[in-house]
């Protein structure tokens, strides 16, 4: 009974220390680090759908002089349609994030105000934070 209720007391440990959740910190982009993502994601679909298209027509050009049974043409038609496709969801994902970058806008302006001093208005000017959120 000693043995079995330490055994069952260690078990109870090991799965309490071992499934602890640690939560995730969420990392916070700014503007230009978010313009910056979305630059890169086009820059790489582009260069994912011209190399795909690329391949599809070679594959597509050697099945047309291949003689007999050659899967080598499909095979390398089948990856260039695949590498093409696999560029709609870096376009996709490039314009989400320029749309993030798009709707954080920071500024800092100065502003005039006309103030009563010493019973004469005077102009004013002081710096001014805006920031614009698009929902």
């Amino acid at each position: 009974m000693k043995k079995s209720l330490q055994l069952i007391m260690l078990i109870c440990l090991a799965q309490a220390a071992f499934t602890q959740q640690i939560p995730a910190t969420k990392k916070h982009l700014s503007a230009q680090a978010y313009r910056q993502q979305s630059g890169d994601q086009i820059v790489l679909g582009s260069i994912l759908l011209a190399g795909g298209t690329a391949l599809a027509f070679a594959g597509a050009n050697m099945q047309n002089n291949a003689t007999g049974f050659d899967f080598t043409g499909s095979g390398i038609e089948l990856l260039g349609i695949m590498a093409a496709g696999g560029s709609i969801p870096l376009f996709i994902s490039a314009v989400n994030n320029h749309a993030k970058g798009k709707a954080i806008a920071v500024s800092m302006k100065p502003e005039n105000v006309l103030a009563l001093d010493r019973f004469r208005f005077s102009a004013h000017s002081y710096p001014a934070l805006s920031i614009k959120i698009n929902l």
